[in-house]
C-alpha cells in the first residue's frame, strides 16, 4: 500500500511545523512561517528568506503543504444534506 504524497508527517519536526503554518490561511508570509517554525523569537533575515524559499520548494515540504491544504478544504467544505420531505418536493417540481 502506498501512501498519498504528503500524507505522512515530515520526520523533521521543524519542517513539519513549517508545512503546517504554510498550509494554514493565517496571513503569515513564508519567511514568518519559517521563523516561527524554528523558535518564536527568531528574527527574519536575508539568509532566513533564502532558507525558507529552499525549504518551501523541497519536494517533501511542498507535497505536505499541498496535502494539508486539500485535507483542510475537505474538512471545511459545507456538507449539504437533504431530508426526505425536501427531496420529495424537489422531485415533484422536476417531474412537473
Amino acid at each position: 500500500m502506498t501512501d498519498e504524497p504528503g500524507s505522512l508527517s515530515l520526520r523533521n519536526s521543524r519542517h513539519e511545523r513549517f508545512a503546517v503554518l504554510l498550509s494554514e490561511d493565517s496571513g503569515l508570509t513564508q519567511l514568518e512561517c519559517y521563523c516561527r517554525s524554528a523558535e518564536p523569537t527568531v528574527e527574519p533575515s536575508n539568509g532566513r528568506q533564502v532558507a525558507s524559499s529552499r525549504l518551501a520548494s523541497s519536494e517533501a515540504v511542498a507535497a505536505r503543504v499541498s496535502f494539508l491544504k486539500r485535507q483542510r478544504a475537505v474538512e471545511t467544505a459545507p456538507s449539504e444534506r437533504i431530508d426526505s420531505l425536501s427531496f420529495n418536493k424537489l422531485m415533484d417540481t422536476v417531474s412537473d
